[in-house]
C-alpha cells in the first residue's frame, strides 16, 4: 500500500542529535515514497540540518531525567497540539519517553496510525533488586497503557525485548515487529587495512557509568599494569541531561593520569573505526542493538561487550569477538588480553563482524522492513512479525 499524495509521516525522537544519526536516513527514503516528512524534537544544533534535509520540524523541549508529572503533561499536550496541527497519516515515536507521551498525546490529536519503537528497556531492566523489580513493572505497565490503542504497532530490536513485552502482555504478538536496530551504511562504514601496530582499544559512546565507561577504564588501568602493550581511548562526551553521566572532572583525571586517550566527540566515526583494532562496550544498560557496535562490526572490528539484550545480538561470543558478564571485571580484562595479544584472531573475527553486519543489520534490510510496516496494513489487521 504505497502512500497518497498528502500522506503525512512524524518523527517524534527527544534528541535532535539521535534523529541525525539514527534515523535521517530512514526519513529520506520515506520522503523519497511520497510521504510528507515533519520531525517532532529538541530544538538543537541539528535542527538546520534536518530542515536543510527537506524535512518541516515542530520543536519541544523533553527533559529526559524529569519525574514532574505537572511537566510531564505539559509535554504531552504539547505533543498532541502538534498532532492536530499536522494530523499525521503515521507517527513514529523513538524511545521509552517519546513512546508514551506521542502514544497518549495522539489519543487527543486525530489518532494517526502509531509506529512505537521501543529501542531497548534501558538501565531500569538491567538491574536487581526490590526497588528495580517495582520499576520494571511500573514501566511495563506504563507501556501497556501506552501503546493498547487501536493503530498502534510496536517495534523492538532484539529478541529478549520483544519476548519481554509479549509475555509481560504490554503487546499482542500481532502487534509487534522485530526490526534489528537502526541499520549502517556498509560502504561508509567499511573495513580497512590494518597495519601490525600496537593495538587500539576503543569505546565509542556516551559517557555515561551505565555504558560500562568507568568498567573500561579500570580495566586499561589494570591491563597496562600487567605489562600489556595497547592504547585505550575513549571516544565520547559527557550527556549532562543524564544522572548517569561521568563528569568533566573524572574526564580531566583520567586524562591527567595517562590510562585512557580521551578524544572527545567525534562525527567523523569510521576515521574512528580506521585507527582502532579492537571495540568495546561493557554496558550495564539494556540496549536496543548498539549502533556503535554495528558500525564497529560493519568496518571489520572484533567486539567485546556485555552479555546483555542488544549487544549479545551482534557480538556472537568466540566468532566475531567476546561477550562478558556484566560486573566481570577478569573476563573482560581476559577477553581484551586475547584479542590485544593475537593479530590473526583480530583480523578473523573482524571478517566474521563485516559478515554478520552483510546478512543481518545493513542499512537496506534495516529500511526495507521499516517502508515496509508504514505501507502494510494497520495493526489490529493482519500484520507479521519481521524477522
Amino acid at each position: 500500500m504505497a502512500p497518497k499524495p498528502k500522506d503525512r509521516l512524524l518523527y517524534f525522537v527527544a534528541l535532535d542529535s539521535y534523529f541525525v544519526s539514527h534515523r535521517l536516513t530512514l526519513a529520506l527514503r520515506a520522503k523519497e515514497r511520497g510521504y510528507e516528512v515533519h520531525v517532532l524534537t529538541s530544538n538543537g544544533r541539528y535542527i538546520q540540518e534536518i530542515e536543510n534535509a527537506g524535512f518541516k520540524v515542530h520543536t519541544l523541549k523533553v527533559d529526559r531525567a524529569s519525574l514532574n508529572p505537572l511537566s510531564e503533561l505539559r509535554v504531552i499536550l504539547s505533543v498532541a497540539r502538534v498532532i492536530r496541527q499536522v494530523r499525521p497519516t503515521i507517527i513514529h515515536n523513538v524511545a521509552l519517553k517519546p513512546v508514551v507521551y506521542g502514544s497518549i498525546a495522539s489519543i487527543f490529536g486525530g489518532r494517526p496510525r502509531v509506529i512505537n519503537l521501543i529501542a531497548g528497556l534501558g538501565s531500569g531492566f538491567a538491574k536487581q533488586g526490590r526497588s528495580a523489580h517495582a520499576l520494571r513493572l511500573a514501566i511495563l505497565g506504563l507501556l501497556r497503557v501506552a501503546v493498547s490503542a487501536s493503530g498502534s504497532h510496536v517495534v523492538v530490536q532484539n529478541e529478549d525485548d520483544l519476548e519481554e513485552l509479549v509475555k509481560g502482555k504490554v503487546v499482542a504478538p500481532r502487534n509487534a515487529s522485530l526490526i534489528r536496530g537502526s541499520g549502517v551504511d556498509t560502504e561508509a562504514f567499511h573495513p580497512t587495512t590494518r597495519p601490525d601496530r600496537v593495538p587500539v582499544v576503543v569505546l565509542p559512546s556516551r559517557l555515561l557509568r551505565s555504558k560500562g565507561v568507568e568498567d573500561f577504564v579500570d580495566s586499561a588501568r589494570r591491563l597496562l599494569a600487567q605489562g600489556v602493550v595497547a592504547r585505550f581511548v575513549l571516544v565520547g562526551t559527557p550527556d549532562p541531561n543524564n544522572r548517569n553521566s561521568v563528569t568533566a572532572d573524572q574526564i580531566a583525571g583520567w586524562d591527567a593520569e595517562g590510562s585512557v586517550e580521551i578524544w572527545g566527540w567525534r562525527n567523523d566515526m569510521p576515521t574512528v573505526f580506521a585507527s582502532a583494532d579492537i571495540v568495546c562496550l561493557p554496558t550495564r544498560y539494556r540496549e536496543g542493538i548498539p549502533k556503535s557496535l554495528i558500525d564497529a562490526a560493519s568496518c571489520g572490528l572484533p567486539l567485546v561487550a556485555t552479555n546483555t539484550p542488544g549487544c549479545r545480538d551482534i557480538v556472537r561470543h568466540g566468532l566475531n569477538g567476546y561477550t562478558v558478564n556484566v560486573d566481570d571485571a577478569d573476563s573482560l580484562d581476559s577477553s581484551l588480553k586475547k584479542l590485544i595479544a593475537d593479530r590473526s584472531m583480530r583480523l578473523r573475527m573482524g571478517a566474521e563482524s563485516r559478515a554478520l553486519v552483510e546478512s543481518e543489520f545493513a542499512e537496506e534490510i534495516v529500511l526495507a522492513q521499516t517502508l515496509s510496516l508504514y505501507e502494510s496494513s494497520p495493526a489490529g489487521a493482519e500484520s507479521k512479525v519481521l524477522s
